[in-house]
């Protein structure tokens, strides 16, 4: 008995002839189909045992603006440190400098006692070589 096959099919069988491994991202670009008809003719070809699907998940990593930023000035941290290596600063031109990591840096400091403050000044007390999150 022969089968019938919808243009959906003919054109992924037609590729997939030529290239037996493809993803569906690359069969949609070939073929000029959409993500929904590559799909729907994969399942097609599937249940009449014509294709078999290898499915495989693979997750990517990567930095966000944030991690950008830290990785390209160091950590918020790091650069309020670096800021009080030379002498105490105020914390207004602390604040004018870092902006919206003032913050977070601050506390940071604050809790690992690397800073203290006295009024409007702020001071460094003791830095570390590198933070545990700098390792």
């Amino acid at each position: 008995m022969s089968q019938v096959f919808h243009e959906i099919e003919k054109k992924i069988i037609r590729l997939l002839n030529d290239n037996p491994k493809l993803t569906p991202e690359k069969i949609g670009a070939t073929t000029g189909l959409t993500p929904d008809q590559v799909r729907r003719g994969i399942e097609w070809l599937k249940l009449k045992n014509l294709a078999n699907i290898e499915e495989s998940k693979q997750v990517y990593l990567r930095l966000g603006e944030n991690g950008l930023e830290a990785n390209a000035k160091g950590l918020p941290e790091r650069q309020l440190l670096n800021l009080l290596k030379e002498e105490p600063k105020k914390l207004n031109e602390l604040k004018k400098e870092l902006q919206s990591i003032f913050g977070p840096a601050m506390g940071i400091a604050r809790k690992n006692n690397w800073v203290e403050t006295d009024g409007e000044n702020v001071s460094l007390k003791s830095a570390p070589s590198e933070t545990s999150e700098e390792k």
